[in-house]
């Protein structure tokens, strides 16, 4: 008598191979991000999953083949990927994918006009994404006229701060001489000549003409209460 038996051989599960260098950009800024890619096979058909070691002591989650990131400092980092199966087999990790970061800055051009001052002044250099304080003082006897702020004015204001700065500015500050006034009144029967509140830029001279009517004479003049 025949005896037929069925052994069914379970297959192994063999580990997905292991994945191409990732493609993304050989250089780019700090607190950038950029996207890589990679790609694996399974030999037993097997969904894959990803995972990212970007090279300053941070790794992806595992999840799809392509996946970004941003680095905090300036160096030459290796990007390497590996995959898993969905029974938990991992592949070798790949060769390495090199990026080298710089500092993404940008311009700050602050001027002063005469008379005044803006610090720091000149170009000044910004890291993308930091502040900058700027100062405007005056000159003695001049005042703040105006700040212009990327050709805008925001009034007369003794400090500007550009914060979250992601792009070149401009900052100019303008000074106007200070001023004082001369009220001039003339009694009845004769004049001053200008009268009323006069305008006169400070270190300036003024003069005021007095004048009688026909048949009068001046009197006496008071300048500041004194003969």
């Amino acid at each position: 008598e025949l005896v037929h038996t069925c052994i069914h051989v379970k297959p192994i599960n063999q580990n997905p191979t292991t994945p191409s260098i990732p493609s993304g950009p050989s250089s780019g800024y700090t607190r950038t991000n950029y996207n890589f890619s990679t790609t694996a096979s399974d030999p037993n058909g097997d969904e894959l999953q990803y995972r990212f070691d970007w090279g300053d002591g941070e790794s992806s989650d595992w999840g799809a083949s392509s996946q970004s990131h941003s680095w905090s400092s300036v160096n030459v980092f290796c990007i390497k990927a590996q995959a898993q199966d969905s029974k938990g087999a991992l592949s070798a990790w790949s060769d390495c994918r090199n990026i080298t970061t710089t500092e993404n800055t940008h311009i700050i051009t602050a001027s002063a006009g005469a008379n005044g001052s803006i610090s720091p002044s000149g170009i000044v250099t910004v890291n993308h994404g930091s502040s900058r304080t700027f100062i405007i003082s005056a000159a003695a006897n001049y005042h703040i006229q105006d700040v212009l702020v990327n050709g805008e004015s925001v009034g007369a204001v003794t400090s500007y701060r550009f914060t979250n700065v992601t792009q070149n500015h401009t900052i100019q500050a303008s000074f106007a001489i200070d001023t004082h006034t001369i009220t001039a009144t003339a009694g009845a029967n004769g004049s001053i000549s200008p009268s009323d509140v006069v305008t006169v830029s400070h270190g300036s001279s003024r003069m005021f003409t007095i004048s009688a009517a026909a048949n009068y004479h001046i009197q006496d003049v008071l300048v500041n209460g004194e003969s």
